[in-house]
């Protein structure tokens, strides 16, 4: 009988080492994959809903992007003198626009996050300035927005409404936060209005919309019905559209605000 020869050390090494190698290669598609499920934007309803949030409920909040969140100015020259709120992108320099954050806007977007199940924009702003604001200014790790609707996802009537039947929701637990009363023509009881910001750095109505928010979320009723959010509600009249200002223009490629 012949010996049985032994596998030289450096081999079985070399062995081990592609499977390794292998199955970390494997393992890192399936994280790819699972990362490209998750619902990113494009209004893509059937991805799995997230967590709920302090009510132990699946409440919403919409969050409207223009004069909301940001206020959008053209581009100064260079040498220019900057707005302390004034900040840039390489994508929104191609677009020709620099944005004022509105002051807090950071930390209410944290609060809102952690308040609500999940947290959407709803923009009359087309995709390319959206998406440049949320990935490169308020949102660049992608934790806070779920879901992402754009101008064409608006209503034709009323002009550029925003109909919160697109997100597939109850509409009880869900909230949108807008500017322009028209915003929420359609659906007036979940409309949540704040004032315009247009660059002012001394504005708060961030810090007191959040204060007003999370205790809705954490009711656990009818979001629309809670009675902290009376004293800042204006119901719009069905078919009332967006009010259409020079200085929105310049994030929607010439069309209202988002």
């Amino acid at each position: 009988m012949q010996a049985t020869e032994t596998m030289p050390w450096w081999l079985v090494l070399s062995i081990l080492g592609a499977a390794l190698l292998l199955l970390l290669l494997l393992w890192r598609r399936r994280a790819q994959e699972r990362w490209r499920a998750e619902p990113r934007g494009g209004g893509d309803l059937s991805s799995p809903a997230p967590a709920p949030g302090r009510s132990g409920r699946h409440t919403v909040l919409v969050l409207d992007l223009d004069e909301t969140l940001v206020h959008a100015v053209p581009l100064v020259p260079a040498d220019g003198a900057l707005d302390p709120l004034c900040v840039t992108s390489p994508r929104l320099r191609r677009l020709g626009l620099q944005v004022h954050l509105r002051p807090h806007v950071r930390a209410f977007l944290r609060r809102m996050r952690d308040a609500y199940g999940e947290v959407v924009l709803f923009t009359a702003g087309t995709a390319a300035y959206a998406d440049a604001v949320l990935d490169d200014l308020l949102d660049p790790e992608g934790r806070v927005f779920e879901r992402r609707f754009y101008r064409q996802h608006c209503a034709e009537s009323p002009p550029l409404a925003k109909d919160l039947r697109l997100l597939g929701e109850p509409l009880d637990a869900v909230l949108l936060l807008d500017n322009t009363p028209g915003a929420y023509a359609l659906q007036p009881q979940n409309g949540v209005p704040i004032a315009s910001f247009t660059g002012d750095i001394q504005d708060d109505h961030l810090l007191r919309a959040a204060a007003v928010l999370e205790a809705a979320a954490a009711s656990g009723a009818d979001l629309r019905a809670w009675p902290g959010l009376a004293f800042v509600r204006h119901a719009p009249r069905a078919g009332t559209p967006p009010p259409r200002g020079p200085a929105r223009r310049l994030g929607t490629g010439g069309a209202a605000p988002g």
